[in-house]
């Protein structure tokens, strides 16, 4: 739908930097022959939406200091359903530790146990003991919350980089840019929040008010902070 629709897709391509002036805005793309240091290619822009995950904090550091978003390492584990009549059919909360537990067909998903990670180590693994406490909080939660529910033993565990802010809400809005916005620090509720946040980003973009409270908006701009 999105071919059709005229969308061109850059894929496997870095974006090394932003360029924002009063007039213009245009994003840098690695050259694609990395053997070439240095060359890059700009692709000029209407409006600029940043959605890049843990990576939004450099990029917009040009217009705005970001000591309010930090990296999150986030984990799961999905384990097979093992008891029909033991597995939940809704989303069981653990609110004190922050651990969800979402049957998926026949399967469960538990995920939280978050790390905080500086921006350097980021990129690097996380330590394999502190990985293992991180799973093993997951493994008892669903036996202390859903008992049978499902086959821990045989899980498969994940873990990922999610951008977190200060006061846990994400930055959904436009920038003191008139071209640049930002759509990104979710956290752990990014699905929850996807379609919610990408109409209001639409609009914005389109110049179109937003059906959402000017006050919702303004918790969720980047300006907050």
């Amino acid at each position: 739908m999105l071919n059709e629709a005229g969308v061109q897709f850059y894929m496997n391509r870095s974006v090394t930097g932003l360029r924002l002036d009063d007039t213009c805005a245009a994003v840098e793309l690695a050259a694609g022959d990395h053997k070439r240091a240095g060359n890059v290619e700009l692709i000029s822009a209407d409006a600029i939406v940043v959605a890049a995950g843990v990576g939004t904090s450099s990029l917009i550091a040009g217009m705005k200091s970001t000591p309010a978003l930090f990296p999150m390492r986030m984990h799961t584990l999905t384990a097979p359903i093992a008891y029909e009549e033991c597995a939940p059919h809704l989303t069981v909360v653990d609110s004190i530790k922050r651990i969800t537990m979402t049957r998926v067909n026949q399967r469960l998903r538990v995920a939280g146990a978050g790390v905080f990670q500086s921006a350097a180590k980021a990129d690097k693994p996380l330590d394999a003991a502190l990985s293992r406490r991180a799973l093993d909080l997951l493994g008892q939660a669903t036996h202390d919350w859903i008992p049978g529910a499902a086959r821990v033993s045989a899980a498969r565990g994940w873990d990922g980089l999610r951008l977190v802010t200060a006061d846990g809400l994400p930055v959904v809005g436009r920038t003191r840019h008139p071209r640049l916005f930002v759509n990104a620090a979710h956290g752990p509720v990014g699905w929850g929040l996807a379609c919610g946040s990408a109409k209001v980003i639409a609009d914005l973009v389109s110049g179109v008010t937003p059906d959402v409270p000017a006050d919702t908006l303004a918790a969720l701009s980047l300006e907050r902070f």
